[in-house]
């Protein structure tokens, strides 16, 4: 399951019309984030890695898509961990691709649900 919709439906209160708000904004969070963190990538900014990763993480969170989460969160930790000098950017074009991927796979959920 890449959406969990009930999950979805029950965070806000069963309110499809806030659901689709919802899910126009993260369209629009999504792009804006996605061009932050290539930029964070291309110009080595571990701290604005690790928090465009976190901000999408936690907009997937809304919508229950697990592992998109998992996905941002491993690029997001990464991003903390080369800021603290913890680690280097050896996995973030993996890390990266996969939280690609990720986003390409629930996209289709996404237009789904704000078809209704």
């Amino acid at each position: 399951m890449i959406v969990n919709e009930a999950e979805c439906l029950e965070r806000v209160g069963n309110d499809l019309d806030l659901l689709r708000e919802l899910l126009t904004m993260f369209a629009t969070e999504k792009t804006n984030g996605l061009g932050k963190i290539a930029r964070a990538i291309a110009t080595r900014d571990a701290h604005a890695l690790h928090i465009e990763s976190h901000k999408l993480k936690g907009g997937a969170l809304c919508f229950g898509a697990q592992d998109t989460v998992a996905a941002a969160y491993a690029l997001e930790t990464l991003g903390k961990k080369i800021h603290k000098g913890e680690a280097d950017w050896t996995e973030v074009a993996e890390l990266h691709a996969r939280v690609l991927v990720e986003l390409d796979r629930l996209q289709p959920e996404l237009d789904r649900m704000a078809r209704g």
